[in-house]
């Protein structure tokens, strides 16, 4: 089993405090085959989604076979704060990408046959406005968000969103 850390970074335009994840959200990612070159794109890895393994007591958030024919399951969980694993990661789910342009970790899965490669981020982000404002649903799926913080009087914008998969520990 093996950890794989979600980092983003942006850079805030006007008063932005923070962007972060909503509390739930359901990841659009394309994943690989680990060890191998199969590929799947656009699966969605949702925590709030439990499937049963067959053969198992367990459940996973996503769960597939590479190969029809193969006995392997390929699972993905998101990792969350209570869990062990954040602990030894560092905690995904702290303020969010509090400093414009700084990498930040925004999400942990636990893997086992199966690695992200691909991440189409969409509306599951929140902004927060020095003004306390907050804007919930933002859409970063073109890399870039922008309005009006009627409390602050001035534009608000999240712009160069990028984002990169780190491989963290496992055992």
């Amino acid at each position: 089993m093996g950890y794989v850390v979600l980092y983003a970074k942006a850079d805030f335009e006007g008063p932005v405090a923070a962007l972060r994840l909503k509390e739930r959200t359901a990841f659009l990612l394309d994943v690989r085959e680990s060890g191998g070159s199969e590929t799947r794109t656009n699966v969605v890895v949702d925590d709030a989604v439990d499937h049963e393994l067959p053969g198992s007591k367990g459940t996973a958030h996503f769960a597939m076979k590479f190969d029809k024919g193969s006995k392997h399951m390929s699972t993905m969980n998101v990792i969350r704060r209570k869990e062990k694993a954040v602990s030894e990661l560092g905690d995904p789910y702290g303020e969010g990408l509090v400093g414009s342009g700084a990498w930040t970790a925004v999400a942990a899965f636990e893997c086992r046959g199966v690695e992200p490669i691909g991440w189409h981020p969409g509306d599951e982000f929140v902004v927060v406005c020095e003004s306390g404002t907050e804007f919930a649903g933002v859409d970063m799926g073109e890399g870039e968000w922008y309005e009006y913080d009627e409390k602050s009087g001035e534009s608000v914008g999240v712009v160069n969103l990028s984002w990169e998969f780190r491989k963290g520990g496992g055992s």
